[in-house]
Parts: structure tokens; C-alpha cells; sequence
């Protein structure tokens, strides 16, 4: 590092690129090596590039007055006008531990350059959403304000508070802005059409406009207005002279700025803001924004179902009969409601089982694509055949739900039995029967009464409800099997 730092306070006769080379190295020096090393040798050496507005670039020392171009937009306004470090934006980022060893950080654009707005139109409106009524926010402002010991605080922090708590926000429909910049006694402008925000302060009432257009507004929020506001925060109220303002408080105005107010003290307490000597008098709207909050919750949990949620009733079209007629059912099955109806239709058995449906609403009132569903086979299925199902948590259902379950399940027995080769001119065989009931596709799955049946299509309150139940459905398909003989007499 000694051998770099020599180098460059001697100004050498080098060409402007290996001059830049050695600056990097004595930057990266600085981030790694502890020692007292003498900035003035370095100020005073023709070692600086600068490009002037005709484009020419010469070696210069500190004594020689340019900016460092530290936002690209401000460059482009004014790259034509003045004289600027030759370096790009990547580099100067680079290179900040040199600036700020050298302690030239006032001269980057964005603290140099004046900016005066002014705003357009008759058209003033509060602003649309509460969560930018930064009125509503003003306790937590003034806790920024203490940390950072604001002027305007330190001064009267309850005249802050009161002004802060009666702030204005308003939308328009235009903003204008001038950029003013002086270099070598010279003053230098450039004009914008647009510009994001306009603060003003007629007799102490504080109003802050800001930009209808979403897009304009969304950065005024989450960029220059927290800079500005920070600005203005550390802003003399007396001598109306600009404090320094750290990257820390234009920080916890962003997430002031940015989040609902319920959660704003959580926020500043984890980025370090000290507590004010006041009570919050607003703090019970964190409450009622809460509450309401966790009413909009509930009724969205209660009309979309959630992820991983399955219907897992069966759709059902048996051949030739249906369950209408329980007259025919044994006296075991007649406490089971068969809803009318149900199973009218002709066609093959299909049983379909799917997650639920859904097309996702966004916040633009738009809807999304609806997911797919599809069968066990792969085949997607019909709106028909998933308009009679519903979402099933993987929780224990109602009792109603279980009911339509076993109902689902006594359906496919009378299937089964309707289908079963009777005597089948052999051993005596259940297969079609088993191949009716439910199963997990799972060999070892557990299928119990007691909870751990998580696979299984229905469920009992206990061991003896699940027997009797099993009990009629064996009645059933024996019942189904024997109305189909032919016996003589």
C-alpha cells in the first residue's frame, strides 16, 4: 500500500487508465489495511479524471472544482454542463471508500444539485390509499425524528408531533421540478416535466403532494419521498439550513412509509428507533386496522379453500339401477338417507378424485387461469363431473360429510354386486368387491377408526359404529347379489 500511495502523491506521468488501475488499488487498500495515511498529499495531485462537457478528459487535483456523478439521471442532465469525475456509476460505488477517506462526499450530484418543485392544476384530492395518510403515521414519525435528533424535534417536539399529526396528503395531476446546480461560478438548470413529490409548508401547515399516476406515485413512496421527507426532518425550522441526513433515517421512512400502521412499532423497534417520552393517543387504530384485518382473513378462509385440500367424493353412474327405491334395502341400510335422484344417470362407473377447482381472483379484480384437475388416469375432468364437489380438509369432517362418504361407498357395493357373476362356477370370489371399496393405492396404509386412517375415504366416531357400518354394507351386497337370480317358482 505504501509503495501505491507514493506512486500517486508524487503525480506521475501516467496515462489516465493506469492512474485509474492504481486509484482501485489504493481503494481496495483502504478496505483492508489499517494506517494513518495522509489524505491531503493525495488531494493536491493531478490524479483526478475529469471529463469536461466537450468530452475531453484531463488529470486534475481536488483543487480543481467537478462533480461525482452518483445517479445516472442526474448526469444525463447535466453531463453537457459541467465538469464530472470519468468514472461510471459501478466505479463510483467502488471507489465510495476512497471518497469518503478523502471526505469529498459533498461533492456527489445528488448532494449538490438543488431541486425546486411546483405543482399543476386545480385538482387536489386526499390521497386514495389510508395506508399513504401519512397523517395517520405521525407517532411513529416523530420516534424517527428523536433517533436521529431532528431539528425540528429538538426544538419543540410536540409542536412536531401536532404539525405531523395534521399533515396533508394529496394527489394532483401534475408536478414539475428545476434541478439547479453551481460549478466554477457558474449556475446551471435543467427542467422536468415530472417529478414525484412537492412539499409545502404555508404557515406551518405541512402538505405534502404527490403524483396521481399509480406508477409515478409508487416511486415517490418508495424512493424520493422518504429522501425528501428525511430532508426536510433534518432542515433547521429557524435558519432553514439542510442537517446531515444518514442512509439510516431515509431507511425508516421507507418502511414508515411503506407498511400498514399495526406493524409499524414492531418495525422501528427492530431497526433501533428510541421510544418518545409521549403515549401514542392514535394507538387504537393498530387495533381496529387489526380486527379488520383478521375479518378479511376469515372470510377469505372461508371462501377459497386452501392448498392441498382434496374432494375426494366420488362421482358415481351405475349401469342399470339406482338407490331411489329403499324400500328394497335392507332394514340395517333404512337409517341411511340415498338422496333422490342421485345416481339417475346411464353410463359406466367413473370414479374421479381431484383437488378442488379454483380460478384465483387478483387484487385488479381480474381472474387467473383456473387450475387443472385431473383424474387418477391423467384425464382432466369435466366441469359436470367436479360441479357436485367440494373442498375436504384433512381434518375429521362433519358428520354430514361422512355421510355422503358411506353413502358413496354403499353406491359402489350395489355396483359391484349388479356386475358380480353369480354363481360364478368356482371358488367363491370377493376381488369385485374389494375392488368397489375405497383404497389408498397404498399397500402398507393404515385403515382404522381411531385417527390414523389419514388415507381412508370416511371415517367412525368409534369401533362399533365402523362394524355396524360394515355390517350393512355386507348385507347390502349380498341383498343386490341375490335380487338378480332367476329362481324358479
Amino acid at each position: 500500500m505504501q509503495m501505491v500511495y507514493d506512486e500517486l502523491r508524487q503525480s506521475p506521468e501516467s496515462s489516465i487508465e493506469d492512474i485509474k488501475v492504481a486509484l482501485f488499488s489504493f481503494n481496495d487498500f483502504l478496505q483492508s489495511e489499517d494506517g494513518n495515511w495522509d489524505p491531503e498529499p493525495i488531494k493536491t495531485a493531478k490524479i483526478f479524471p475529469v471529463v469536461y462537457p466537450d468530452g475531453t478528459t484531463v488529470l486534475r487535483s481536488m483543487g480543481v472544482e467537478f462533480a461525482i456523478a452518483d445517479r445516472d439521471n442526474l448526469r444525463s442532465k447535466f453531463s453537457d454542463k459541467i465538469a464530472l469525475l470519468d468514472f461510471d456509476l459501478g466505479d463510483i460505488h467502488r471507489l465510495k471508500p476512497l471518497f469518503s477517506w478523502l471526505k469529498i462526499q459533498e461533492r456527489y450530484l445528488s448532494k449538490c444539485v438543488v431541486e425546486t418543485t411546483a405543482i399543476s392544476g386545480d385538482s387536489r384530492v386526499p390521497i386514495s390509499l389510508q395506508k399513504r395518510d401519512l397523517g395517520l403515521k405521525a407517532y411513529q414519525i416523530c420516534r424517527v425524528a428523536a433517533t436521529f435528533r431532528s431539528p425540528r424535534f429538538q426544538h419543540d417536539e410536540t409542536h412536531l408531533y401536532d404539525q405531523l399529526r395534521a399533515m396533508k396528503v394529496l394527489e394532483v395531476e401534475g408536478i414539475s421540478s428545476v434541478l439547479k446546480l453551481s460549478q466554477n461560478s457558474g449556475r446551471y438548470e435543467a427542467r422536468l416535466s415530472t417529478a414525484s413529490e412537492h412539499i409545502d409548508e404555508p404557515a406551518g401547515n405541512l402538505t405534502i403532494y404527490v403524483p396521481r399516476d399509480r406508477r409515478v406515485q409508487e416511486v415517490c413512496f418508495g424512493s424520493v419521498l422518504p429522501r425528501k421527507f428525511a430532508a426536510w426532518l433534518m432542515r433547521n425550522p429557524h435558519t432553514n439550513i439542510d442537517g446531515n441526513v444518514e442512509v439510516d433515517i431515509i431507511n425508516a421512512l421507507t418502511s414508515i412509509f411503506a407498511s400498514d400502521r399495526a406493524v409499524l412499532d414492531e418495525i422501528l423497534d427492530d431497526q433501533g428507533m428510541i421510544q418518545l417520552q409521549f403515549e401514542d393517543p392514535d394507538e387504537d387504530l393498530n387495533e381496529e386496522e387489526i380486527g379488520g384485518e383478521q375479518v378479511e382473513d376469515n372470510h377469505a378462509s372461508d371462501s377459497t379453500p386452501e392448498p392441498g385440500y382434496e374432494v375426494s367424493d366420488p362421482v358415481l353412474t351405475p349401469t342399470h339401477s339406482s338407490v331411489n327405491d329403499t324400500s328394497i334395502l335392507p332394514s340395517a341400510m333404512r337409517d341411511f338417507e340415498i338422496e333422490d335422484g342421485a345416481l339417475e344417470t346411464e353410463g359406466e362407473i367413473v370414479e374421479t378424485q381431484s383437488s378442488t377447482s379454483h380460478q384465483v381472483r387478483r387484487d385488479d379484480g381480474s381472474t387467473s387461469r383456473p387450475l387443472l384437475h385431473h383424474s387418477p388416469e391423467g384425464r382432466p375432468f369435466s366441469p359436470e363431473q367436479l360441479s357436485n364437489h367440494r373442498p375436504v380438509p384433512s381434518y375429521p369432517a362433519s358428520q354430514e360429510t361422512e355421510d355422503q362418504r358411506y353413502r358413496t361407498i354403499l353406491e359402489r357395493v350395489i355396483a359391484a354386486a349388479r356386475f358380480a357373476n353369480f354363481p360364478s362356477g368356482g371358488a367363491f370370489d370377493l376381488n369385485d368387491l374389494r375392488g368397489a371399496l375405497p383404497d389408498s393405492g397404498e399397500p402398507n396404509s393404515y385403515l382404522s377408526y381411531d385417527g390414523l386412517d389419514v388415507l381412508s375415504r370416511f371415517q367412525s366416531t368409534s369401533q362399533q359404529e365402523r362394524d355396524k357400518k360394515i355390517g350393512a354394507a355386507r348385507e347390502l351386497y349380498v341383498f343386490e347379489l341375490l335380487s338378480k337370480l332367476e329362481l324358479p317358482g
